[in-house]
């Protein structure tokens, strides 16, 4: 049972075994394929697995003794602040 950030259960479409390049190395993963999910999410068993640390400041992150550059996803929508006016739910995709 996979669960959303706002605890509601999360659909899976299946499993997939693929290899992550992760600067020069390879990491063996498995990823949950979800049409919840539109991005790859790094769960902490993987980071825990791969000793990650994350450098915030310096956007990067060390995976098994190798520092490697982050790069921010460009974002077309910018929406800071949503009101509504009666009880509204929104779902997780």
């Amino acid at each position: 049972m996979v669960k959303a950030a706002n605890g509601n259960d999360m659909l899976l479409s299946g499993v997939a075994s693929v290899v992550l390049r992760v600067g020069a190395q390879d990491i063996d993963s498995e990823v949950l394929i979800s049409p919840d999910m539109t991005s790859l999410i790094l769960g902490i068993d993987c980071m825990e697995r791969n000793e990650c640390v994350f450098h915030c400041k310096e956007k990067q992150i060390r995976a098994n003794d190798e520092w490697v550059e982050l790069k921010r996803e460009p974002s077309d929508q910018k929406i800071r602040k949503i009101y509504v006016t009666e009880n509204t739910l929104l779902l997780p995709s």
